[in-house]
């Protein structure tokens, strides 16, 4: 297989899923105060930062460990990392006050983490194992998977963030640390059946804060 096609699947393969569920976000968002330009703009800088600055972390911060020290210690730098550009781009936007405002910008930077996150995971799977193939079946997994982490998670901590700095509910601040239980049980295993439950688990937050 080409190395130029190999490469252009590794780079563009991971935005079918994370693209299709960031537009069902701005379709979700009824007030229409955030252009397609925004979401741009936050999906390259606040999401590819926001992973760029996790993954130093990981390197800088590494705790040697069994997997679940090492499950927890990755979700809770990774969902404080996006917390923190969700939190930070949320108080630059000021007409951005809407519950449905902060799901799609938390799922932006979600989307954005994400797919560089798929990227580097397919490089590293064709730079290991090499072969087309091992890289694909890398790149369906992480689509397939998408809906269940990141751009959902991220998408939560959106909503906590508007809820908490905009809607005196403080107490919404309690989901922030079910994002980092369902981001550590998710890194935990690759059972199907866990990974379904958490997926039902975070879109059903999702509903409710919609609701």
């Amino acid at each position: 297989m080409s190395s130029i096609i190999t490469g252009t699947v590794m780079v563009l393969g991971p935005f079918a899923v994370p693209v299709l569920l960031l537009f069902l976000f701005y379709r979700l968002n009824i007030p229409g105060n955030i252009s397609p330009v925004q979401i741009v703009g936050i999906f390259v800088i606040g999401g590819f930062g926001a992973a760029l600055i996790a993954m130093k972390l990981n390197e800088l911060l590494f705790i040697e460990g069994s997997l679940y020290t090492l499950a927890i210690n990755a979700s809770v730098k990774e969902e404080v990392v996006k917390a923190l550009v969700i939190a930070f781009i949320i108080k630059q936007m000021k007409n951005c006050r809407h519950i449905l405002n902060g799901l799609l910008i938390g799922a932006t930077v979600g989307a954005g983490f994400s797919i560089l996150e798929s990227i580097i995971y397919a490089y590293r799977s064709y730079m290991w194992f090499g072969g087309f193939e091992t890289t694909l079946d890398t790149i369906i997994r992480r689509n397939v998977l998408a809906p269940g982490n990141h751009i959902a998670w991220a998408s939560v901590t959106g909503a906590i963030i508007i809820l908490v700095l905009y809607k005196s509910k403080k107490i919404y601040v309690l989901l922030f640390p079910l994002c980092i239980i369902m981001h550590a049980l998710w890194n935990m295993t690759a059972h199907s059946v866990l990974h379904a439950l958490l997926t039902f688990t975070v879109w059903l937050i999702i509903l409710i804060l919609i609701d």
